[in-house]
């Protein structure tokens, strides 16, 4: 195991805040999207996942999680409406 990988591993068992972007408090590093969905304000689901989930059809590529992302955080910003 490289010595970075034993620290991050060490600063989580200790923790040290590693995990997803934004999951501790006062994490100045997290995606808009997540920020958003956090908040409740609209999310970016259109532009972001929607449009990879468009990209992907065009090219014919079979994206099911994306998908359900994208269904989910419409479904969300229908509730705020």
């Amino acid at each position: 195991m490289s010595p970075w990988r034993r620290a991050r591993r060490r600063s989580a068992l200790q923790g040290g805040g590693v995990g997803l972007a934004g999951d501790s408090p006062g994490s100045a590093f997290a995606t808009s999207l997540y920020c958003g969905f956090r908040h409740n304000p609209a999310t970016e689901v259109e532009p972001i996942t929607g449009g990879l989930c468009r990209v992907a059809a065009q090219h014919g590529v079979s994206v099911p999680l994306l998908r359900a992302a994208a269904v989910r955080l419409r479904v969300h910003e229908a509730g705020l409406a």
